[in-house]
């Protein structure tokens, strides 16, 4: 049973006593009402007021500092879903007319006070106030479906519009679907997107989600009406896009206006919702036709969060530059590790991988590098059985890293296991001696005579061994991690000369270090792609 909280104001301490018995007595015999408070100051019943909220207020007509009626309006104001009955120790037909256009709820009179007639007054109070709820409730179910079923409208006419299907003459008769006072003129796109998606799936149910979904709409749309004219939908799974009409004109302030706007939809959602949100916005725009093309800009710059990591805002000017020609190069280099991948070569490629990886952060397009990790881990599958760990097709696992430390973790989570699998691998234990001594010495001056020595066996038949259990010569072996060390070296803070990388990997001359180097990596040593630090 809904408990119907009531707060008791009368200058005349008595009364106050004697109403709140009352109370006291229903209490006992379970009725809804609760008294929350009473005074005998009608200033004090303001402050209670606003404090308590109560359902219901009773109060004296006459009393100092405020009379009844003022204390009433003033309450109202405050208090919209509260009834109010006026107690009066006179019955003149003035002070009922006061209180009936005040609308209260009932009027007594004091004299005698019946607690039968004080009873009877709060139960039509409380019927009031439960069909006030629920006119609200019915209310806001209405709303639901409402908003729900517009901004599945603004969703399917969006997708028409992004994907060019309607032509602009045609968008401008159906502009009135969006219901918003939008005009596309001065405009940008905005893309929204849910990070941690996996994690979101998991915690709530379908209809949790769906209700958290129209929470995102609804600030998404409420903050961007403090830009300008808006609206938003969901246009693909746990990613919404939204178009406003800016009010600033100059480019420097459009471009902050939007960044503002993106952080303010993070830190409500935030606050209200407990999810975490990215945020991409494209350049301005003006007339239907461009909306296509500001909704794949947008979306292009939330990609870029796939660097910048969860919780970003990326607007045009915040975007990072990319490169195919070091595209290019990322995929070459990728591939080589993958083609030289063998059970062995595990932890090396691991650390090369890894190099490789940090050096080309930012610089290679996050669609183009989540590419060739795919083809990677198709390699390692292949190559390394049961190391990467998946349930599903590379192609599924892969589109489902959206950030950098994710794609890291996948991959150091694969070569944990390949450790494992080459710890129980049957690849000749002098073999793997010789290769942690070179790993050890790679600095150093090395030949096959002074390995086969180390590990005591036949230089000759070591040579054999190295060709059939990591699949190339000893001498390609070397050259390789020697390659892979003046990469590592590279990619440190210090600039190297040429000469200097070559005498730090084991090499003499300069010319054959270059020459080695660019038979790898398919570039000189001062040409290769030296990592950028992201601020």
């Amino acid at each position: 049973m809904r408990q119907i909280s009531c707060l008791i104001v009368d200058d005349e301490p008595p009364f106050v006593q004697r109403l709140s018995g009352f109370f006291e007595k229903w209490r006992g015999q379970g009725t809804p009402f609760v008294l929350a408070g009473a005074t005998c100051s009608s200033r004090e019943a303001l402050r209670l007021g606003l404090e308590l909220k109560p359902d219901i207020v009773i109060t004296d007509m006459v009393m100092p500092e405020l009379n009844g009626i003022e204390l009433v309006r003033m309450l109202k104001e405050a208090l919209p879903g509260t009834e109010f009955i006026i107690l009066s120790a006179y019955s003149e037909f003035n002070y009922a007319k006061q209180a009936i256009e005040i609308n209260v709820s009932d009027y007594l009179v004091k004299i005698p006070l019946k607690e039968a007639d004080v009873y009877a007054a709060l139960e039509k109070a409380r019927s009031v106030v439960l069909q006030r709820e629920e006119k609200e409730r019915k209310y806001h179910n209405l709303s639901y479906i409402v908003k729900d079923n517009l901004h599945r409208i603004r969703k399917q006419l969006v997708e028409e519009l992004v994907r060019g299907d309607i032509q602009p003459r045609t968008m401008e008769q159906r502009a009135g679907e969006l219901l918003t006072s939008f005009q596309p003129a001065n405009y940008c796109c905005l893309t929204v997107r849910i990070d941690e998606e996996e994690q979101f799936r998991s915690m709530y149910g379908r209809e949790d989600q769906k209700k958290l979904k129209y929470g995102m709409l609804n600030i998404i749309e409420e903050v961007l009406s403090q830009a300008g004219d808006g609206f938003a939908c969901e246009l693909e799974p746990n990613l919404f896009t939204a178009f406003v009409a800016l009010k600033e004109k100059s480019t420097s302030a459009l471009e902050q206006r939007m960044y503002e706007t993106g952080l303010d939809m993070q830190v409500n959602i935030k606050k209200y919702l407990r999810q975490f949100v990215s945020v991409g916005s494209s350049q301005v725009h003006a007339g239907w036709d461009a909306a296509g093309r500001a909704y794949r800009q947008a979306l292009l710059a939330l990609g870029d969060s796939f660097y910048t990591g969860c919780g970003s805002v990326i607007t045009q000017t915040r975007r990072f530059h990319y490169d195919e020609e070091e595209a290019g190069q990322f995929r070459k280099s990728v591939r080589r590790i993958a083609d030289g991948l063998t059970p062995l070569q595990a932890e090396a490629s691991r650390r090369e991988l890894e190099q490789l990886m940090r050096s080309f952060r930012g610089k290679v397009p996050p669609a183009a590098l989540l590419e060739a990790l795919r083809e990677f881990i198709t390699d390692m599958d292949r190559k390394l059985p049961g190391t990467t760990g998946l349930s599903a097709e590379p192609t599924a696992y892969i589109a489902g890293l959206l950030h950098w430390e994710q794609a890291l973790a996948a991959l150091d989570a694969s070569w944990q296991r390949a450790f494992v699998l080459l710890e129980e691998s049957d690849i000749h234990p002098e073999i793997r001696k010789a290769v942690a001594f070179i790993a050890e010495n790679v600095a150093e001056p090395l030949s096959l005579g002074l390995v086969a020595e180390h590990i005591k066996m036949n230089a000759n038949y070591v040579s054999e061994l190295f060709k059939k259990e990591l699949g190339e010569n000893f001498t390609d072996y070397v050259n390789r991690l020697r390659v892979e060390k003046a990469i590592q070296l590279l990619n440190s803070s210090r600039d190297y000369s040429n000469l200097e990388l070559a005498q730090s990997v084991g090499i003499q001359t300069e010319k054959y270090f270059c020459t080695l180097f660019k038979k790898y990596t398919g570039t000189s040593p001062q040409k290769y792609v030296k990592p950028r630090i992201l601020k």
